[in-house]
């Protein structure tokens, strides 16, 4: 007979549950290969509980979760707590920062004087919170439902760099803010060596340079039958 079942029938106790931890949890904390300093978190064996750790930017397993609440959420059984992180409101009014690092990620955040969310390039390391992976991300934590979205005045200064094919002899449809003609034009990108006036489709470059909603491309755009 077991400790738990011992209990159960001689002591009218309900029977220990030990919770399972999936798999990908009891992996060790593998701060990876490559030189950047990217804060992710990873489930402890030891302390029972998800800790913060540095990773390198490469090399990594699946106990590496971007987010606190993520790692909680999936290696605890519980509810996750909050992320240590400033309000929407707080994260949105800091200043955009690049790092130091010398990493090639385009992320966004929230500019405070255009009031609206802008495409930049984060280094890797450092900055703040005002960095978001996708513009829909900024956008729903910054911006108000309902504000302006006419073009302002002045242009991200992202958008006011050099349409750069670069050196590279790759063959990348991408689109860019053209100064002169103050709207979003096709390129060819090289894959190497570009700027931030560099975006994948052209809604991404209309939304974040001109400050409108992207006009519909004709495939896009629903045909009705004679």
């Amino acid at each position: 007979m077991t400790l738990n079942e011992c209990q159960s029938v001689c002591m009218g106790r309900e029977p220990t549950v030990v919770p399972s931890i999936p798999d990908d949890c009891t992996l060790p904390i593998r701060a990876g290969r490559c030189g950047y300093n990217l804060t992710r978190y990873g489930y402890d064996i030891v302390q029972k509980k998800c800790v913060e750790f540095v990773y390198g930017g490469c090399g990594a397993n699946k106990n590496n979760f971007r987010r606190l609440s993520d790692c909680q959420a999936v290696c605890e059984g519980g509810v996750p707590t909050p992320d240590p992180t400033p309000s929407p409101k707080g994260v949105c009014s800091l200043p955009i920062e690049i790092g130091p690092c010398k990493a090639y990620i385009p992320s966004y955040a929230y500019n405070n004087e255009l009031k609206k969310c802008v495409l930049f390039i984060y280094g890797g390391c450092e900055g703040n919170e005002n960095k978001f992976e996708t513009l829909k991300d900024c956008q729903s934590a910054c911006e108000k439902e309902g504000e302006s979205t006419t073009a302002p005045s002045v242009v991200p200064e992202v958008c006011t760099l050099p349409i750069k094919s670069g050196p590279c002899l790759a063959f990348f449809p991408k689109y860019a803010y053209d100064s002169s003609q103050k709207r979003c034009v096709r390129f060819i990108y090289g894959g190497c060596q570009g700027n931030g006036n560099n975006f994948d489709s052209l809604e991404e470059c209309q939304s974040t340079c001109m400050g409108v909603e992207p006009t519909p491309s004709p495939e896009s755009t629903p045909t009705t039958g004679i």
